[in-house]
């Protein structure tokens, strides 16, 4: 038996390697992007609540069927 590795076996280590490699990176893209979407969601909640409080004191809100001015 000769000591040397066999190609096939060594070519699946290659492409083994390159796929851990590329799902780490993937792991770590969609780690960053689930932070900014919670982030993001939690400013839409934020100014969710600034309108709802604006429209709330000031006690006008216009008809949801009601066409703006300019038309």
């Amino acid at each position: 038996m000769s000591m040397s590795a066999d190609p096939d076996i060594i070519t699946l280590q290659t492409q083994l390697t390159q796929l851990e490699r590329h799902v780490e990176a993937q792991d770590a893209e969609c780690f960053k992007l689930n932070q900014k979407i919670e982030k993001l969601s939690l400013i839409v909640s934020q100014q969710a609540e600034k309108i709802k409080s604006l429209s709330d004191s000031d006690g006008f809100s216009p008809p949801a069927d009601e066409k703006p001015p300019h038309y």
